[in-house]
């Protein structure tokens, strides 16, 4: 959770910060003058990325940040225009997606979100009304794309896809990295438009060529993800087809 979250939930468990693991702290509840700053904290900075030359902007409403917060009951236990009914937890992410599309244009912002999932202790009871609400009311703005992560099972594309006429982006949260034959099976069943890789960049960093190519894939170390390591985070060389023979390979 941030430092500064719809309630005072403290977050259990310890967290990665620049010195190392640490407890965490309880956080402050926004006072509701403070969230329409945020609001606009949003906006702004995306008006700076467009500005800067980046081509759009994801709003990150996934993995128990702040726009996810809101809408969990979990986390959002406020009584005034913020909280309570589903309709007042999700006025922060729309009020949010609205001024950024207003500052830089809906076809320049999309939105990540993550229906389900425990990450930073959101629980969301009530995810299917809330999720199926989100895009009755995002699909007035045609957004760029709506990145969603989902498991394997595909249980939440399955019920958002047919609610969501824009692209879909679909990313798999599971304990292995995203296969080919994986997101090529997702496009074909019209779960997504698009499938999102993560960690088989970090070790293949010429991903899509090694796709074409059906080339072996490096695999990344989990162990320094996020750390303050270059080895086995950024020094993965592109492939080489002139180095060894390769073979067809479905999910390496």
């Amino acid at each position: 959770m941030t430092g500064r979250t719809p309630s005072a939930v403290r977050q259990t468990g310890r967290i990665f910060s620049a010195e190392g693991w640490t407890d965490t702290v309880e956080p402050r509840a926004l006072g509701e003058e403070e969230i329409g700053e945020v609001v606009q904290d949003f906006a702004m900075a995306a008006r700076r990325a467009v500005d800067a030359g980046f081509d759009g902007v994801e709003l990150h409403g996934a993995n128990g940040y702040l726009i996810q917060e809101f809408p969990a009951r979990s986390a959002n236990r406020r009584e005034d225009r913020y909280g309570g009914s589903v309709a007042a937890r999700l006025a922060f992410p729309l009020e949010v997606v609205a001024a950024v599309a207003e500052q830089v244009g809906a076809a320049r912002v999309a939105l990540r979100i993550s229906p389900g999932n425990p990450e930073n202790d959101i629980v969301e009871e009530d995810g299917k009304e809330v999720y199926s609400r989100l895009l009755a009311e995002l699909r007035r703005y045609e957004l760029a794309y709506l990145h969603v992560i989902d498991t394997p099972d595909a249980e939440v594309l399955s019920h958002l896809r047919p609610l969501w006429p824009g692209t879909l982006v679909a990313n798999l949260r599971s304990e292995e990295p995203t296969s080919r034959d994986q997101g090529e099976s997702l496009i074909e069943s019209g779960l997504a438009d698009v499938v999102a890789f993560g960690r088989l960049f970090i070790s293949n960093p010429d991903l899509p060529a090694r796709f074409a190519l059906h080339a072996p894939l490096a695999q990344a170390d989990r162990d320094v993800y996020y750390s303050a390591r270059l080895d086995g985070f950024t020094d993965f060389p592109a492939f080489d087809p002139d180095s060894a023979k390769f073979a067809c390979s479905a999910s390496s």
